[in-house]
């Protein structure tokens, strides 16, 4: 199955997802998307979604505060954000439990997603290339866990808070004592 999780995301994304060539495929199949998220804005969208939740194509989860239940039981992470928010969590937190993850070309995710190694980055705004991407992870089910375990490793290589906190000493270290080597 293929799961998707989101924070304050746009869900008008979700609903092209759920009813193009994705949901039409596979939602008599099951579900195909699941949905996390809060905020007024989302609770705002989230109706725009509701009768997707009422045929069964789009599982809507509530909020949470541990992710890590929802990801062990997702194929994929997507975050289909436009937005230029900087470096996800919600990326690093799928890549660190072994998800491949797709997203639009931001200049966060573009930092964390090395494109057909770990996941997909796809068109900025571009909801069918994004449906193209997630239909691949459902009919290649094998090179989507080969991807969750680049991701694995990709966090392990880039967000190991030991080697960032080094990074940040040396830096503030170089800083201190005037050695301009940082």
């Amino acid at each position: 199955d293929y799961a998707r999780a989101a924070s304050s995301v746009d869900l008008d994304e979700i609903r092209k997802v759920a009813i193009g060539e994705l949901g039409m495929r596979y939602a008599k199949e099951g579900q195909i998307i699941n949905v996390s998220g809060e905020g007024s804005d989302y609770v705002r969208q989230l109706a725009d979604i509701q009768e997707y939740i009422d045929d069964g194509s789009v599982t809507y989860l509530g909020t949470t505060k541990d992710v890590r239940p929802y990801l062990a039981d997702c194929t994929a992470f997507v975050l289909p954000s436009y937005y230029r928010e900087g470096l996800p969590m919600s990326i690093m937190e799928a890549e660190s439990v072994g998800r491949a993850v797709i997203a639009f070309d931001n200049v966060g995710c573009r930092g964390a997603i090395r494109d057909c190694y770990n996941g997909f980055l796809t068109e900025r705004m571009n909801v069918d290339q994004l449906a193209e991407k997630c239909l691949w992870v459902i009919e290649n089910p094998e090179k989507a866990v080969e991807m969750g375990q680049n991701s694995r490793k990709f966090a392990e290589e880039n967000f190991d808070s030991k080697q960032i906190n080094q990074k940040v000493f040396d830096v503030l270290e170089n800083v201190a004592y005037g050695n301009d080597n940082a």
